[in-house]
């Protein structure tokens, strides 16, 4: 694997404190704040896996949230 691969790997960006968060999770909790798995912004890397943390609600929610802040850009969505 390359060392550009190896960096965007979703196990080191588990790892990397800056893409979990942990610096604005420490800010706002205090700086005992101790990040832990289930609080991890990087979840598994799975298509799909959206659907074990969020409710049919959630994501018609975010579903229309999108629609309505991409209205007028070239962006779409499947």
């Amino acid at each position: 694997m390359s060392t550009l691969a190896n960096h965007l790997s979703f196990k080191n960006m588990k790892k990397n404190p800056s893409v979990n968060l942990e610096p604005i999770m420490a800010k706002k909790n205090g700086p005992e704040f101790v990040q832990t798995e289930d609080l991890s912004f990087i979840r598994r890397g799975e298509v799909g896996d959206w659907k074990n943390h969020m409710t049919p609600e959630m994501a018609s929610c975010f579903d229309a949230w999108t629609e309505e802040n991409i209205r007028g850009t070239e962006l779409s969505f499947d």
